[in-house]
């Protein structure tokens, strides 16, 4: 399915209600079917462009359905809904089950239940009075009378492209939390349950071959699953480094023979390399330049953009301002039902972070990667002690930590336990909009394998290229967009260069954005633009400038996210 509302009838003003359901109407969900229990109603929508029914009634009142796209115990659709409503318990949800991002919805014995996949990759909200729950951070606010801007959130947006934690740009609305199952009898608020969560983060032994067959099993036995399910309709992309190798040749043992995608200019080297490699397997590629296009006339961006809000809910990414082709894609890839694959996530087998194989702290963490900012672009409301702490407390709070000491593995698995749930998380969230969408590498059960393998065997790429070598000799033996095939470990000068690269100060890190961006000019892509802009948005940008000096700006991508913001609180009336 692709959302839900589940709405507190007998609390929730009529209008509020309404205020609603107009905005997943405006965002394209029409017609929900509405089920009840727990004294809720439950408002399901199917998904956008490939509808994926999955609702499964018992007969009795109770049922089982999942938004975005859930596999369970080897099981797909309706028959994964029936299987997890017969065996469900809420004392004992096992992780190694599961597969894909999504939100699970369980009525049982006149109560609720909902919880998310293991990881965190499916984005769920409510308001802070619970008595809206859904997938839409839009519609949970429209409900609410008093909206107050969270400058937490709002600098993690801008400078990240995420906000972290149960935080959202509004104190009013939160993210429900990825490790809980939430139940409901008739009480407006949730019970709220822990749920089991443990990631091996020590190293084990064996040699690299023996921990690639170990990491392969796991990921084959997934790649099977899903090649089952769909066969050749599936889509991923194809691109000059890793990660999407790894899924081509995964999908090849598997016997797919997917649809194929590249975005970028014709020079550019993830272009070149697909293009080689797709006249030398004699695949079908689609390539596409997304940075080209006709731009709209300016009095048609007005629409353009307010179909952006609704249906990206909001707070994407990359921030609501485009040329259009963002949703024009994602809703390309899956058509006819097809699976959108994505290969974020793969970097769980390489070192992410580039860091000395040492222990660290998390403040360490956030000095080399959560620092893509310049203090001299925030005002007075911005106190960088605070907002670091801030920062590193809900990183503990990922990894269940009571203090800042981290082993390296540990170090490591803020990629996926930290950024993957909350950036990626934002990212599976909207492509489960249009279609079944999956991202293989944040399966709980693959990064149990991935995460203990010793970093050594990471550093360079090395790891996963040996595994790309064991599955598919001839994919592996093309050129990378680093100019060196996969048919063999990184060649010299690439290990020279990240092993200077890994012992970059970390103290040197943090003040890497903050330098580049005093001799960077800003440069506005068109619909940045004033002819572009005014009328949408005042240009002194009065409720971000609160938070931000826009000269100081000279990065795109923030001043995107920056005027999402601005359109975002312009729309909810916010001061």
């Amino acid at each position: 399915m692709g959302a839900f509302l589940i709405i507190a009838e007998n609390e929730l003003a009529d209008a509020c209600k309404q205020a609603a359901l107009t905005v997943m109407s405006r965002a394209g969900f029409t017609k929900p079917q509405v089920l009840t229990c727990a004294d809720k109603s439950i408002y399901l929508y199917d998904k956008l462009v490939a509808p994926t029914p999955n609702l499964y009634e018992a007969g009795n009142g109770d049922f089982c359905f999942s938004v975005g796209t859930l596999f369970f115990d080897g099981s797909y659709g309706v028959d994964a809904s029936e299987k997890l409503l017969k065996t469900f318990s809420p004392a004992r949800i096992d992780p190694t089950l599961f597969d894909g991002s999504f939100a699970a919805v369980i009525a049982r014995g006149g109560k609720l239940y909902i919880f998310g996949d293991p990881l965190g990759t499916y984005r769920l909200f409510h308001s802070d009075d619970h008595k809206v729950w859904g997938t839409s951070f839009l519609a949970a606010a429209s409900t609410l009378p008093v909206l107050k801007p969270n400058p937490q959130a709002i600098y993690e947006y801008v400078f990240q492209g995420a906000t972290y934690g149960n935080d959202t740009p509004f104190h009013e609305v939160k993210m429900a939390n990825s490790h809980a199952l939430y139940e409901w009898d008739k009480g407006q608020t949730p019970n709220r349950r822990s749920r089991y969560f443990n990631m091996f983060l020590r190293p084990i032994d064996g040699s690299q071959d023996e921990l690639v067959d170990y990491c392969l099993e796991a990921l084959q036995n997934q790649f099977q699953q899903v090649v089952s399910q769909f066969g050749n309709n599936i889509d991923t992309a194809l691109s000059g480094g890793y990660d999407s190798r790894l899924m081509l040749a995964l999908l090849r043992k598997a016997g797919s023979q997917p649809k194929i995608h590249v975005y970028g200019a014709d020079n550019d080297p993830d272009v070149v390399v697909a293009k080689t490699i797709a006249k030398g397997e004699n695949l079908h590629l689609v390539h596409k330049n997304k940075a080209i296009s006709t731009p709209p006339a300016p009095e048609e961006y007005p629409a353009l953009l307010a179909k952006n809000f609704f249906v990206m809910d909001g707070i994407p990414n990359e921030g609501i301002f485009d040329n259009g082709l963002n949703l024009e894609t994602r809703r390309e890839r899956v058509q006819g039902g097809a699976l959108a694959l994505n290969g974020g996530g793969g970097e769980i087998y390489r070192d992410f972070f580039h860091l000395p194989d040492q222990p660290l702290t998390i403040h360490d963490m956030i000095r080399t990667f959560y620092s893509q900012y310049d203090p001299a672009s925030t005002t007075e409301e911005f106190t960088e002690r605070l907002y670091r702490e801030r920062l590193a407390l809900k990183i503990r709070q990922s990894l269940d930590k009571g203090h800042d000491q981290l082993n390296r593995i540990e170090a490591e698995s803020i990629y996926p336990l930290f950024r993957l749930r909350y950036w990626m998380g934002k990212n599976n969230s909207l492509n489960n909009r249009f279609g079944p969408a999956l991202t293989p590498f944040t399966r709980y059960s693959v990064l149990q394998t991935a995460m203990p393998v010793p970093l050594r065997f990471k550093y360079y790429g090395n790891f996963e290229a040996a595994m790309i070598r064991k599955l598919d000799l001839v994919l592996a033996g093309y050129l990378t967009d680093y100019g060196y095939s996969l048919s063999a470990p990184a060649p010299l000068g690439a290990r020279i260069a990240g092993w200077m690269d890994i012992r970059k100060p970390i103290a040197l890190r943090q003040h890497i954005f903050a330098f580049k961006n005093k001799f960077r000019k800003l440069q506005k892509p068109f619909y940045l633009n004033e002819e572009y802009v005014d009328g949408l948005l005042d240009p002194d940008c009065p409720r971000m400038s609160r938070f931000f000096r826009l000269d100081k700006i000279t990065s795109a991508e923030q001043f995107n996210r920056l005027y999402s913001l601005e359109y975002l609180m312009k729309y909810f009336k916010t001061s």
